[in-house]
């Protein structure tokens, strides 16, 4: 079995709970046993949004996520999930009608432990396309069907499909140590 290159992973519902730090049952053991490089891909139009309704009604914008929320979440997972060596967020909100900030030079910095922190405005960093995914590819010096992406929803598989990457639909349902190892054996059976 030749294992990918690279796991792409959606964050939340996949790996986290819904815009929390914690994990879903199962994912550090099963990452751990696989012992493939990680990087993180997720849609965080919130952080977009935050800033439309900040300026519009401000407390309303509290609700929102941050570029510092997330650095503090995405602290937290990473320390727990030492695989993961990049994260790639997309901010934009996925339509016009929230204005942008002035200010939209990507975000990038590191997070403990080395992990490599990458934010875009661009539009087209937001799945379904399939910026984000392209970015780690070049990164990590893999072709695209040389990396197995894992995500939740229908604009997950879309970017993977965009770029021919194989994708696996994941639920919240806790994995199994065995789990990755298991479905990347099926998935390579099946091609």
């Amino acid at each position: 079995m030749k294992a990918p290159k690279l796991l792409l992973c959606d964050l939340d519902s996949t790996l986290a709970v819904k815009w929390q730090p914690a994990l879903l049952p199962g994912r550090a053991e099963a990452l751990a046993l696989a012992g493939w490089p990680v990087a993180i891909v997720t849609n965080q139009g919130g952080v977009h949004a935050g800033y439309h309704w900040r300026k519009k009604e401000p407390e309303r914008g509290e609700r929102y996520p941050t570029v510092e929320s997330l650095r503090e979440r995405l602290e937290a997972i990473t320390a727990a999930l030492p695989q993961v060596q990049a994260v790639y967020l997309a901010f934009y909100v996925g339509h016009d009608e929230f204005e942008l900030p002035p200010e939209r030079d990507d975000v990038r910095f590191r997070l403990a432990g080395g992990v490599h922190f990458h934010g875009s405005w661009s539009p087209g960093w937001r799945k379904p396309n399939a910026g984000m995914l392209c970015q780690a590819c070049r990164d990590f010096d893999a072709d695209p069907r040389e990396v197995w992406f894992l995500g939740d929803a229908e604009d997950d598989r879309d970017a993977a499909t965009t770029l021919g990457m194989p994708f696996s639909r994941i639920t919240e349902a806790a994995w199994e140590e065995r789990f990755l190892v298991a479905e990347w054996m099926k998935l390579e059976a099946g091609s």
